[in-house]
């Protein structure tokens, strides 16, 4: 996944984020063939809480995915800030989550039948808060492999019907993994810190989670803590039907402690505003890019750069 500059018909370039994938490759040609059907249906859908796929772009050799540049932070980077997100905070950042996810969900066909989307790889490496105070699922669509799932960190996240490769799984692994970051915002701490995915599994089938603990100075959201447990079960079945009926449950219960979007800008601005505008003014002017580009026509000219032999500080994937 890289930044690209897309220069537009009035000679003006924006800032654009591209994934690629190369046939022939680790990917099969059905993984990719199911790749570029769900970016297409993607890019029909447009919610201000879920990152946006702008252009499908098909090639003899390889497919890129033209989405959205999100001027934020990563909600794994945002946790590791001091201070960190509060919990009226943090619960605005996911009932936002839940808003992009219930849109993704909801997406239906030309004859309105539900496409049966989801996210299937949800963590806070998958959301950005923006500068404008938003909360974006980012990475709507990736490409489905057998393969192995996300490495350590992510699998923390996932459901436990995603670890053992259920192809079954619906949305409601998505709201398993909604349900992991409110425990973790609740107890301030991570809830499967280094463990191995079966070892994740084998904590979430033999009950063996230990309950959510609220802040002492946050009485007010121990009903929260039944919210985590119905979001975490192992039975998917007992979890919320949908993204929308867990965030209605989180507003109910947070009323007028849930902070406006206002609120979350402003402390995102006041923690990492500075480093956000400079990477954004450091990418529009290609520092860092290595000197061959690929060229590529689609709506826009969109020119992506070559990958370098390794990442470093100054070439790297956003």
């Amino acid at each position: 996944m890289w930044a690209a500059l897309a220069t537009q018909p009035d000679g003006k370039t924006k800032l654009v984020v591209v994934e690629k994938v190369t046939r022939g490759g680790e990917h099969g040609d059905q993984e990719i063939a199911d790749w570029i059907r769900d970016a297409n249906r993607l890019a029909t859908l447009d919610h201000p809480n879920l990152g946006r796929v702008r252009e499908v772009v098909i090639r003899d050799d390889e497919v890129l995915v033209v989405s959205d540049y999100v001027d934020g932070v990563r909600l794994s980077d945002l946790l590791q800030t001091e201070p960190r997100p509060n919990l009226e905070t943090s619960l605005r950042v996911l009932v936002d989550v839940l808003s992009g996810l219930g849109a993704l969900h909801n997406l239906r066909d030309a004859k309105r039948e539900p496409l049966h989307l989801i996210h299937g790889e949800l963590g806070p490496d998958r959301v950005v808060v923006g500068l404008d105070g938003l909360a974006r699922v980012v990475s709507p669509c990736r490409v489905r492999s057998a393969g192995p799932r996300p490495g350590q960190e992510g699998s923390a996240y996932l459901a436990p019907e995603l670890l053992l490769g259920d192809e079954s799984a619906d949305l409601r692994a998505d709201v398993y993994g909604v349900g992991v970051m409110l425990w973790e915002a609740l107890s301030r701490k991570r809830l499967f810190s280094n463990l191995q995915p079966s070892a994740i599994v084998t904590h979430l089938l033999s009950g063996r989670v230990p309950r959510a603990t609220v802040p002492e100075d946050s009485p007010w959201a121990e009903p929260l803590v039944e919210v985590v447990s119905r979001a975490l079960s192992a039975d998917p079945q007992k979890r919320f039907a949908t993204a929308a009926a867990m965030a209605a449950e989180v507003r109910r219960i947070s009323g007028a402690k849930l902070v406006a979007q206002v609120r979350v800008a402003a402390y995102v601005r006041g923690a990492h505003g500075d480093h956000v505008r400079a990477r954004r003014e450091a990418l529009e002017r290609g520092e860092g890019r290595p000197p061959e580009a690929i060229e590529v026509e689609v709506d826009v000219r969109v020119s992506v750069p070559a990958p370098p032999p390794e990442p470093t500080a100054t070439t790297r994937p956003p």
